[in-house]
């Protein structure tokens, strides 16, 4: 049994931003070279949800619309209120207020996913694509990528 762990890093735009990951998760995979196991796709990150679904224009349009109403950002939340706010919960230097960020990411994701490997491919169904979504402010992101298996 091998483990193996892998970062890189991907550049976001304007939330929500969807980003397909796939090609870079089965690329890493691939020099792996690991048969059967599975995958843990991770970001280390609270306003960035790693989903796997359907790459179709109209749904991805969709899933904007409806955390973007659900939660919107011009909107008065706590975690924005910065003289309310506990330091030790801040950046140092600018705070961003992303609150909204934080909400969408806890109803609508997830820091992780985790793919079978099978005959030293994702097992993912015909649609299913891995897509790392930002929720805040465009910038670098990380993905942290495990390999288990054989």
């Amino acid at each position: 049994m091998q483990v193996i762990n892998r970062s890189f890093h991907v550049d976001t735009g304007e939330a929500p931003d969807i980003v397909d990951i796939t090609q870079r998760i089965q690329g890493i995979l691939s020099e792996a070279r690991i048969q059967n196991g599975t995958v843990l796709v991770f970001t280390p990150h609270t306003t960035v949800a790693i989903k796997i679904n359907e790459k179709e224009e109209g749904l991805i349009a969709d899933l904007k619309r409806l955390m973007t109403s659900i939660v919107p950002s011009a909107c008065e939340y706590r975690h924005d209120d910065l003289e309310t706010r506990d330091p030790a919960t801040m950046c140092d230097g600018e705070e961003c207020l992303n609150g909204h960020a934080h909400l969408q990411q806890m109803l609508f994701g997830s820091t992780s996913e985790t793919i079978p490997i099978i005959h030293g491919k994702l097992s993912l169904g015909r649609w299913q694509h891995i897509f790392l979504i930002e929720l805040s402010d465009p910038r670098e992101r990380t993905v942290t990528v495990t390999i288990t298996g054989n």
